[in-house]
């Protein structure tokens, strides 16, 4: 089950789960080119592509799963992300499956 939608996905937690201080966890992603915000929206953008490719979750649950209190926001990012929506991006991982 997915972090996101228990809301404890966040700089704060995750830097207590790793024994960092949120303070060092912003220094150490600085070094590395990349922020807090930056990783969370690549993670979900990864996570809503295969939870939509598995189809085992409705959309309303994957919006959940990911953090989203609303559909139409986790359709917004989703569209960003990808250029579609999640609709037409299962339908498209449907026909590409049925190629193979």
């Amino acid at each position: 089950m997915s972090v996101f939608g228990h809301a404890k996905a966040n700089a704060s937690n995750v830097a207590k789960k790793l024994a960092f201080s949120r303070r060092t966890l912003s220094r150490k992603l600085h070094d590395e080119g990349v922020g807090f915000a930056e990783i969370m929206d690549e993670t979900r953008a990864a996570l809503a592509k295969r939870y939509l490719a598995e189809r085992d979750l409705t959309v309303s649950e994957i919006a959940w799963l990911l953090g989203y209190r609303e559909v139409s926001s986790f359709t917004h990012a989703f569209k960003r992300w990808t250029g579609m929506t999640p609709r037409q991006f299962r339908l498209s991982s449907n026909e590409r499956s049925d190629v193979a």
